[in-house]
């Protein structure tokens, strides 16, 4: 409700726009699908910093816009704490992550820049985590395997998005600001010939 509000009396153009509207409920799901598996796979290693909530964020920061990232963290983060029993630490750390993703891409000039991310995710996630362990008491080998999770998590989740951000451009034709700015890059091989060709 909180995200269908904010598209509804905020962004209205993607609120009247049902390809736009899948998109964002793709993007809010592979977080939740993550979720799931993390409660149904019974291991001994805290699977839940796994969950790819920053992968959400960073999606639906580069597609729309970074308020729309924000939300779509805060929103992702809840899903993911329900379908976890009510675990709301997870969701700290979740929103924690993602936003520091959303803000590192919302000035995005190349698609490797997306890899500068890597240190702000796991720094949102130690914030986290440290937090939730002086309150919990957490003993510092968990401490410890959390982090590990976290930084696999901080790892993996640009290559993910940069992956994620080619298929839905290419199926959903969305042009983000990032694939404009790349349109306007004037070492673009057609852009060089129309300089020699047509200056000015």
């Amino acid at each position: 409700l909180l995200l269908v509000l904010y598209l509804k009396f905020i962004r209205r153009k993607i609120y009247n726009d049902n390809a736009q509207l899948l998109l964002i409920a793709l993007v809010l799901l592979f977080p939740a699908v993550l979720a799931y598996l993390s409660v149904r796979i019974q291991v001994d290693f805290p699977l839940q910093y796994f969950i790819l909530v920053p992968v959400s964020a960073m999606l639906l920061t580069v597609l729309f816009d970074s308020r729309t990232g924000f939300y779509g963290t805060v929103v992702a983060s809840l899903i993911v704490a329900g379908i976890r029993g009510n675990d709301y630490s997870i969701a700290l750390a979740g929103l924690c992550a993602g936003s520091f993703a959303a803000y590192t891409v919302r000035d995005l000039r190349n698609r490797a820049q997306l890899f500068t991310s890597i240190w702000y995710i796991f720094i949102g996630y130690l914030i986290a985590v440290a937090a939730l362990s002086l309150e919990n008491g957490t003993p510092m080998p968990d401490v410890g395997y959390e982090l590990v999770s976290s930084l696999g998590n901080a790892l993996v989740s640009p290559a993910i998005t940069l992956a994620l951000l080619y298929v839905f451009e290419l199926f959903f034709e969305n042009v983000s600001d990032l694939r404009l700015v790349e349109f306007d890059n004037i070492n673009h091989p057609l852009l060089r010939e129309l300089a020699l060709r047509a200056p000015g």
